[in-house]
């Protein structure tokens, strides 16, 4: 008789960026520019990663992490105050790299011009999922990833925060002086989730600040972005590149 795998303790996190609509992307050239500042803004926060935290999928303009409860050489009390950390690490990594991008832009689509709009948002929850691999990559599956994605849909009215669900606001290590509003989730397949949102983690502005404080960018830092866009733009023009499903742009870009 075959038995059930295994499941394992961890903690799921998605950070999703979400800021551009669909009229802000509704030309070709708007669209294509859309997605390099997406992308790039992604690798700021991929390259805050660090084990045990895995990134287990890039789903378009949010990346899924999972990290295991257990680890053979870091206590589960230093995990958690890992986790805590990451997660200002994940904002301030974003708006540092929105800052830069700012700072050495030339370009004037709406693309371009309305990236100061972009927000992070990340869904924190814990549970146990069941870990594998798909084809060679990493997977987890078992409700706990079916909650944490539902919570990107939810009834926080801010742009920019970081909403826990119960479990996870336990399971953390996080400074004992935030502010976070109480908020009860539904759904009708899986039910209530108690949560709580720490709304702006970095305070009202941080963006605006970072960009004023920035220094001016150079010739060659302007070249080198104007540069990156053309070739992604080429790039993906020709084929040679496919483009990611982004949930926030629209799926076909139009002449």
């Amino acid at each position: 008789m075959a038995q059930n795998p295994p499941e394992t303790p961890v903690v799921l996190i998605i950070a999703d960026i979400s800021g551009f609509t669909r009229l802000v992307a509704a030309r070709k050239m708007t669209l294509l520019h859309s997605q390099y500042i997406i992308t790039q803004l992604l690798e700021a926060v991929i390259a805050q990663v660090e084990i045990p935290m895995q990134v287990m999928e890039v789903e378009g303009d949010a990346v899924f992490l999972c990290t295991p409860k257990q680890s053979r050489s870091l206590s589960w009390d230093r995990i958690r105050q890992e986790i805590g950390a990451k997660l200002l690490a994940f904002l301030e990594a974003f708006s540092a790299k929105l800052a830069e991008l700012i700072a050495a832009n030339t370009c004037h689509c709406e693309a371009c011009e309305h990236m100061a709009a972009l927000k992070l948002k990340i869904i924190v929850h814990s549970g146990q999922v069941v870990l594998g691999q798909v084809a060679g990559f990493k997977s987890a599956h078992g409700p706990d990833v079916i909650v944490v994605h539902r919570l990107l849909k939810n009834s926080v009215q801010a742009d920019e925060y970081i909403l826990f669900s119960d479990p996870a606001w336990q399971d953390l290590a996080l400074p004992a002086d935030i502010q976070t509003i109480p908020t009860v989730e539904n759904y009708p397949e899986i039910g209530q989730v108690p949560c709580r949102a720490w709304i702006e983690p970095l305070g009202r502005g941080h963006l605006e600040h970072l960009v004023h404080q920035h220094p001016p960018a150079s010739g060659w830092a302007k070249l080198k972005d104007g540069m990156a866009k053309m070739a992604a733009t080429l790039a993906l023009s020709l084929g040679l590149k496919k483009p990611r499903p982004f949930r926030h742009l629209p799926s076909s870009p139009q002449g």
